[in-house]
């Protein structure tokens, strides 16, 4: 699998539309790993690749593709590592004088545009902010249920405070 470039030309994207398929360089996993704050002994298995279709029309950037991710998370119940996949679908537009002019957007570098950070970006963005594992996360709700002992309520009663009229 090729790796995606980390810059690519504004001005080749105005006279023709680019589509880059590839993996991530090892910056950006380093990077990415700094960001997640997911310890060294963890940072094994991440595997993503990314479709990216670039174009420029009416002075604006159209960016839309999609990243598949696997990477090892930390699950938000239970604490432990486990390898997550996800899907991120990316569609965006922005405005060309914006992206030159703004230098907080840290998107462009001398009429380049920084493909790799614009992907970061959009990684940490829309990235499960507190992924759960499902297979420990079924185990603990029916480990729960059976160590609290919790009153079972006939099929009819649906009140949301039913829970609460079984506990007096």
């Amino acid at each position: 699998m090729h790796t995606l470039p980390i810059k690519v030309s504004i001005k080749k994207l105005q006279s023709v539309p680019l589509k880059f398929e590839g993996g991530f360089s090892k910056n950006f996993w380093s990077m990415l790993f700094n960001d997640l704050k997911i310890p060294k002994e963890y940072r094994i298995k991440n595997h993503a690749s990314a479709i990216i279709h670039l174009t420029i029309v009416n002075d604006a950037l159209q960016i839309w593709g999609r990243v598949e991710l696997i990477c090892m998370r930390q699950c938000a119940r239970t604490l432990q590592y486990f390898l997550l996949e996800e899907t991120l679908l990316i569609k965006e537009t922005l405005s060309l004088q914006e992206l030159l002019d703004n230098e907080d957007l840290d998107l462009t570098d001398r009429n380049t545009f920084l493909l790799e950070e614009y992907l970061r970006q959009q990684v940490l963005l829309n990235i499960s902010a507190y992924p759960t594992n499902p297979e420990k996360t079924a185990d603990l709700v029916k480990n729960f249920n059976k160590k609290e002992g919790l009153p079972h309520l006939p099929e009819a009663d649906q009140s949301p405070f039913a829970v609460l009229k079984a506990l007096q």
